[in-house]
């Protein structure tokens, strides 16, 4: 029969003490049981962890490919579809501008340059960029007012 050495603590006093492979295994069994039930828990959150990766990657690409960004997105999905409805009307309403109307009201609202850059950018004096603008955004109320939207 084969003997085995296990460790045992009394106290302070540290002692290795020789026993057969029965006691050996009758006293590792508990240890060995602790140790697997740990391993496997790791397992499983390691596991877990893989997928949820896997899901955040594949969520990300979804999000990619359709153009949407959901992270820290606080708006319901109703805003989102009012949101979006009213950008494509507001892209609507642009080809009722001239080139050069559409050209002033994207750099200005979507690029945000102030009308004195533009002015700088364009040559043309401050006073006509606002003179421009301010016919162009009523232009632009008549037709949302002609579509049935009023300004709220």
């Amino acid at each position: 029969m084969k003997e085995r050495k296990i460790t045992v603590k009394k106290g302070s006093v540290v002692e290795k003490v020789t026993v057969s492979e029965e006691v050996y295994r009758a006293y590792m069994q508990p240890w060995w049981r602790e140790k697997q039930v740990q391993k496997r828990k790791r397992d499983k959150e390691e596991q877990l962890e893989k997928q949820i990766e896997v899901a955040y990657e594949e969520y990300a690409e979804y999000e990619t490919r359709n153009g949407i960004h959901m992270e820290g997105m606080s708006k319901s999905v109703e805003e989102l579809v009012e949101e979006n409805s009213m950008l494509e009307l507001l892209e609507e309403s642009f080809s009722i501008l001239l080139e050069e109307e559409n050209h002033l009201i994207r750099a200005l609202f979507m690029e945000g340059l102030s009308e004195r850059e533009y002015a700088g950018q364009s040559g043309i004096p401050r006073k006509t960029i606002s003179y421009r603008k301010n016919k162009i955004l009523k232009k632009l109320r008549n037709w949302f007012s002609e579509k049935g939207y009023e300004k709220r």
